[in-house]
């Protein structure tokens, strides 16, 4: 039996699940450090929103 495509899509799941925490940590950081209404997380926000549903650009 041939797991190619499982073990593709194993491995992009578990890419995106660790992206997605780093920006979720880098988030919380940037929040802890400037707050939540400061131009860091604008920048923040900005930058997420281009790197698109899957967290890449």
């Amino acid at each position: 039996m041939n797991t190619t495509y499982f073990d593709e899509m194993t491995f992009n799941c578990a890419a995106y699940e660790r992206a997605k925490k780093e920006r979720e940590e880098r988030k919380a950081q940037i929040a802890k450090v400037h707050g939540y209404n400061s131009p860091e997380m604008d920048a923040w926000y900005t930058e997420d929103k281009a790197a698109g549903p899957y967290g890449t650009s």
